[in-house]
């Protein structure tokens, strides 16, 4: 069995990541705390600690949102021919989404000056 085929296992599984989004959020805060740390010692170790944070916040969240994906295109396909096109909206949406946090890793590995959270 799939995570798919029970609706009550995939939302108490969702209810999980939302769990961990709201610690993926506290990391972003003590992400910005070492931000202000560095902006006002300019200490090189607080840049770093905030980098490393973003990065970790950022990659946890990409593999929600392939998670997030997966099950909308498995739903997409699943769903009937009348609802095809209001499915295929939100499919779309966590494509975007998904290629948007992509986005945000590539700029948080290459960046080297931004001061604050890169997130969505």
């Amino acid at each position: 069995m799939n995570i798919f085929e029970d609706d009550t296992k995939r939302l108490r599984f969702e209810d999980i990541i939302w769990v961990v989004f709201i610690i993926l959020c506290i990391g972003n805060i003590l992400g910005n705390e070492n931000e202000i740390k560095y902006i006002n010692s300019n200490n090189k170790f607080y840049k770093y600690n905030a980098d490393k944070i973003f990065d970790m916040v950022l990659t946890i969240t990409l593999f929600i949102y392939i998670y997030f994906l997966i099950r909308n295109y498995d739903a997409y396909k699943k769903v009937e021919n009348s609802k095809k096109e209001l499915y295929l909206v939100k499919l779309f949406g966590s494509t975007f989404i998904l290629v948007g946090s992509i986005c945000l890793i590539y700029f948080q590995k290459n960046q080297s000056s931004f001061v604050g959270s890169p997130g969505i």
